[in-house]
């Protein structure tokens, strides 16, 4: 009876959220300290799960039937596990710097509460047993993370928060759809995958399924044309901003992409669709264009935000490559791309609060100011471009590797590329910082408040370990390939 674990880590985020608004409004000290007690319990949960999972074992909670043909379901394997303990573990540091950067912010219950629902939803997707499972939870997030993306009130933000909703409905459509037509040729919505035998009498509509299924996902992954939601969405508190780039919604969408490719599809039947062509195009388009709008961009959470969707490119190309040693790429990029992103919006979060800057022309001579917070950004910011010995690097020599298996010689020239768009928006930054002059003097005094300078000095920590011993993560994340390719699950 080891299912209740996994649904204790749906459910404790939801009763955390309740407590918290049922909490008197200037109670901040309850809040926060529940707040941060949730997450680290659900993180242990899941832990704990994972721990099981990698071990052998699979979490399948009982099977709820709406009716007999809409079956819901909680069942965590490898894939979803990894997906889990990376959310979880990160949604704790974005907690507790959360407690700093809200504490002169208005409406704190509210955010949150919706905080803590996202973790719920976010564990839910991960878990999901089914296909529909995951469709339920993953509309969930869009309504847990809509007032978070609209808590600053203004129009901007109200704006975004409707741009927001429009993008997330029409993807919440396309897959509905491919849903409805998938399950209606394969009879059920399981995680059948490498069992999916290719019927060439259906080949023309499971390829409008799956077409509409990636797309629908890609919504949320940010996948080019359909990312305009995504720095518009920069306007939210920046732990949401972090959230929404490194932890939860384009990672759902990345993970419902996986899904579909390799769990509810299978790679052999995707492969004898020909459809992966779709997906390898519209990836290699983000990953260049993303970095070309990056490089356009003053402003410095949207600037990260349009190398967000340049990244996300990467790991969806690992997936289109449909070989092991492609997908071993992606999902090492959609940890180390979690580290990293997080450690460089949590960055420019400290410095708004600190300096109120928020372009990066007004940053000459910022590191004299906030010598740590550059630091830690500079750092990120190697390791965004894929440079030795951080733990960028290796998940994009696995990409390069994976398209040279499919003599696909354009991938190598297209990562290539894209480092040095990546360094031309990046290094400019952190030079400007470092050794231009500029109006910042330097402090005596902390240069950010403790809860919001720690998880960026130990995430930026993190992602260094992770570069210089990668075998644990490589381990890990090769474990979860063989799997979604039919090998030990």
């Amino acid at each position: 009876m080891t299912w209740p674990l996994l649904i204790l880590a749906v459910v404790i985020p939801v009763t955390g959220a309740v407590v918290i608004a049922l909490l008197p409004s200037g109670d901040d000290t309850r809040r926060n300290l529940l707040a941060v007690l949730t997450t680290v319990i659900t993180a242990a949960l899941v832990g704990l799960c994972v721990q099981r999972v990698f071990a052998g074992n699979e979490y399948s909670s009982p099977v709820l039937y709406i009716t007999p043909l809409l079956p819901l379901a909680l069942r965590l394997d490898r894939l979803g596990a990894l997906f889990a303990l990376t959310a979880s573990c990160l949604w704790v540091f974005a907690t507790v710097y959360s407690t700093g950067y809200m504490a002169h912010e208005h409406d704190r219950r509210r955010y949150f509460t919706f905080f803590l629902l996202s973790l719920a939803a976010t564990m839910g997707i991960a878990g999901a047993g089914n296909m529909l499972t995951l469709y339920l939870f993953y509309e969930m997030l869009t309504l847990a993370t809509y007032p978070l993306v609209i808590h600053e009130g203004s129009e901007e933000a109200q704006r975004a928060g409707r741009r927001y909703i429009c993008f997330s409905l029409v993807g919440a459509g396309l897959v509905l759809g491919g849903l409805i037509i998938s399950s209606a040729v394969f009879g059920d919505f399981e995680f059948a995958g490498s069992k999916r035998v290719l019927d060439m009498a259906q080949t023309g509509l499971l390829s409008c399924a799956f077409l509409a299924l990636f797309y629908g996902f890609g919504v949320k992954a940010a996948i080019m044309p359909l990312h305009p939601w995504l720095p518009s969405a920069m306007v939210a508190p920046t732990p949401v901003s972090a959230l929404l780039h490194a932890v939860a919604v384009v990672k759902s969408g990345i993970f419902g992409i996986y899904r579909t490719t390799f769990s509810f599809y299978g790679a052999g039947l995707v492969s004898g669709l020909h459809v992966n062509a779709f997906m390898l195009l519209s990836a290699g388009v983000t990953v260049l264009m993303g970095s070309v709008f990056a490089l356009r961009q003053d402003n410095l959470k949207r600037r990260l935000a349009y190398s967000t969707i340049s990244q996300l490119g990467y790991i969806v190309l690992g997936a289109a490559m449909l070989n092991r040693t492609g997908v071993t790429g992606g999902l090492l990029h959609l940890v180390n791309h979690a580290l990293l992103k997080i450690t460089l919006f949590f960055a420019a979060g400290a410095i708004i609060t600190v300096t109120g800057k928020k372009n990066i022309s007004e940053m000459s001579g910022l590191a004299r100011r906030m010598p740590m917070t550059m630091t830690a950004f500079g750092l990120a910011s190697l390791g965004m471009v894929g440079a030795l010995p951080t733990n960028g690097f290796l998940s994009k020599w696995y990409l390069i590797q994976g398209g040279l298996l499919n003599d696909a010689f354009w991938v190598p020239l297209l990562l290539v590329t894209s480092a040095v768009l990546n360094a031309a928006y990046f290094f400019p930054i952190v030079i400007r910082a470092f050794f231009s002059k500029g109006d910042f003097e330097r402090s005596e005094g902390p240069e950010a408040p403790p809860s919001m300078l720690y998880p960026i000095l130990i995430l930026c920590g993190l992602s260094m370990l992770l570069g210089l011993w990668p075998r644990p993560t490589l381990a890990v994340v090769d474990v979860v390939a063989s799997a979604l390719f039919g090998g030990v699950r």
